[in-house]
């Protein structure tokens, strides 16, 4: 199976669960694929100026709707930028998937 078909089938399973909106900072590569994906399941992406932000963001939309969002960011830097926001959500008791 291709990083293409892996990141199709996750984009599917997030479209499932009711996932309407991602947030985050678009890299490239197979965080690009993700979001391509994740468009064509009707999740609306919006671009964050922060990955912290990003999950915030995702806890706070998933709270205002009920729906579960999603925060993205890339590998290394990306991920230890969205550790704030991240634990943010989960000191809050805010759920978002990220």
């Amino acid at each position: 199976m291709t990083i293409e078909n892996r990141i199709e089938t996750i984009a599917e399973f997030l479209s499932g669960v009711g996932v309407a909106h991602a947030f985050g900072i678009c890299g490239s590569g197979p965080s690009l694929t993700l979001i391509g994906a994740l468009d064509k399941k009707g999740i609306t992406y919006i671009n964050a100026s922060h990955e912290a932000s990003a999950a915030m963001m995702a806890g706070a939309a998933t709270r205002v709707s009920g729906v579960p969002a999603l925060s993205i960011s890339i590998k290394g830097p990306g991920l230890v930028n969205a550790v704030a926001g991240i634990s943010y959500n989960h000191f809050e008791d805010t759920p978002s998937i990220s």
